[in-house]
C-alpha cells in the first residue's frame, strides 16, 4: 500500500479530519497525526484547530513544568513559561472568571495550576506544585470546563492517592 497516495486521497478528500487510524490486519498503515486547520487560504487558524495526541500534549506539558528544559536542554526560555502563565485579563462569569493568560488558563493562581483548553475536548492541565501533567483528547458537555471539574474532581485526587 502507497501510505502516500493514501494520505493524498484522505487530505483531498477530507482534510478537516484531525486524526485518523487505519489499520489492516492488525498493523497501522496509515496514521495522522497533530495538525493544524487552516483558512481557506491554507493559512493556520491562531489560537485553535491544533490538533495533537494527548501524549504529545503531555510532552508539551513537562516541557512546561520542567521551565523549558528538556533534558539538560532549554529548550524554551523559563522567563516566557512565567510570562506566558501570568494572568492578562480577568475573564467574565461565562468563563468563571478565570485568569487567562498567553492562551493559557489560570485555574490557580496561588498554586500556579494552569491549562490549556481546546475544543473538542483537548485540555493539557499542570501542577507544578503536585510535579503533574494531564493530558486529555475527548468530548465533553455542555462546558469547556467541565474537563477541569473532571481533572480536579476525579483524575488528580485519584492520582495522587497513590503518593
Amino acid at each position: 500500500m502507497n501510505k502516500e497516495k493514501l494520505h493524498g486521497l484522505i487530505e483531498k478528500e477530507q482534510s478537516n479530519i484531525c486524526q485518523m487510524f487505519i489499520y489492516k490486519e492488525g498493523i497501522e498503515v496509515y496514521s495522522k497525526r497533530n495538525v493544524w486547520f487552516c483558512d481557506p487560504q491554507d493559512v493556520g487558524t491562531a489560537g485553535y484547530g491544533l490538533c495533537f495526541s494527548a501524549a504529545d500534549m503531555a510532552g508539551i506539558g513537562l516541557l512546561c513544568l520542567n521551565k523549558g528544559c528538556c533534558g539538560d536542554e532549554q529548550v524554551i526560555s523559563s522567563q516566557w513559561i512565567e510570562e506566558m502563565t501570568k494572568p492578562q485579563i480577568i475573564t467574565g462569569g461565562k468563563y468563571r472568571n478565570l485568569l487567562y493568560g498567553y492562551l493559557w488558563w489560570i485555574i490557580n493562581a496561588e498554586k500556579n495550576i494552569y491549562a490549556a483548553i481546546g475544543n473538542c475536548g483537548n485540555v493539557l492541565y499542570i501542577d507544578p506544585e503536585n510535579s503533574l501533567v494531564i493530558s486529555i483528547t475527548s468530548w465533553f458537555k455542555p462546558s469547556v470546563f467541565d474537563r477541569i471539574d473532571f481533572i480536579e474532581e476525579t483524575i488528580k485526587p485519584f492520582i495522587l492517592e497513590g503518593d
